[in-house]
């Protein structure tokens, strides 16, 4: 097969095939949630230094809450039930 001289120049992209593995879906909201906390820079208006993100695995939606301290997400999580 002879490329013409501009496909030639341009380096046609070669595709890849991937192994894609099947992921467990989650079907139902609230069945699967994923929670991160870290830690903000620079401080937050209200002096909270922490954030808490929750992600729910079925529909992809976020919430997130700020903290003053890594050692009580307790209440946050109250605040996401």
């Amino acid at each position: 097969m002879k490329l013409c001289e501009p496909c030639k120049l341009a380096k046609p992209i070669h595709h890849v095939h991937k192994r894609v593995h099947p992921e467990r879906k989650v079907l139902h909201i609230f069945d699967e949630i994923h929670v991160n906390v870290f830690m903000i820079k620079p401080i937050g208006y209200n002096k909270h230094v922490y954030r808490i993100i929750f992600m729910d695995g079925a529909v992809k939606v976020r919430w997130a809450y700020t903290l003053k301290d890594k050692g009580n997400p307790f209440d946050c999580i109250k605040k996401l039930i």
